[in-house]
C-alpha cells in the first residue's frame, strides 16, 4: 500500500535581511512540523534573497556551526 506523502509549501517575499528570513523560514518550517508535514519547500534563495552584490553575499558568510546553533 502507499505511502501518503504531506507536503507543506512556505512562501513569502524574499528581501535582502538574512535575519528576518530565517525567521520566517523557522515559522514555516514550526507550522509544517506541528501539521506533521513530510516535505517543506522554500522559495530558491530563502536565506539570501537574489539580489545582492558579491561583496554582500561575502559579508554574510556564515560557518556551518554558526548557521546550526541559532534558535
Amino acid at each position: 500500500m502507499p505511502r501518503k506523502l504531506k507536503i507543506a509549501q512556505g512562501q513569502f517575499a524574499l528581501i535582502n535581511n538574512t535575519e528576518q528570513n530565517f525567521n520566517l523560514m523557522k515559522k514555516f518550517i514550526e507550522e509544517a512540523g506541528a501539521k506533521e508535514c513530510d516535505l517543506i519547500t522554500l522559495p530558491e534563495c530563502a536565506y539570501t534573497g537574489y539580489s545582492l552584490t558579491a561583496l554582500e553575499l561575502q559579508k554574510l558568510a556564515e560557518t556551518k556551526n554558526d548557521f546550526l546553533c541559532r534558535k
